[in-house]
């Protein structure tokens, strides 16, 4: 980690992400479900960007990090209440997974 910091000294909004039309992250992760054995609609996936947009929407329960871009608006099934820096995810698993009401 530190020999990648070091390469981005402006932190990571000095980067920029190449993405190939033909790749999708709804695609790698239908292939290791295949590979696994789990059915997509037992999945649950995070995403904050357009890239995420058709994995939020092919799986069981898609959920949009609270700094989500405007891109995703209605996108999946929720919205977590904390961004990435946040912890977002766990703080939505421990509330949605570990909590006590079974109603969530």
């Amino acid at each position: 980690v530190r020999a990648v910091k070091q390469l981005l000294p402006g932190g990571v909004t000095n980067t920029c992400e190449v993405q190939s039309t033909r790749i999708n992250k709804a695609d790698g992760l239908a292939a290791l479900c295949k590979e696994i054995g789990v059915p997509m609609e037992n999945v649950w996936a995070f995403g904050d960007d357009a890239n995420d947009a058709r994995m939020l929407s092919e799986v069981g329960w898609g959920v949009r990090m609270a700094n989500h871009l405007p891109g995703l608006a209605g996108v999946g099934n929720d919205v977590t209440s904390r961004t990435n820096q946040e912890e977002g995810i766990a703080y939505y698993l421990e509330e949605h997974l570990l909590c006590d009401d079974p109603a969530g």
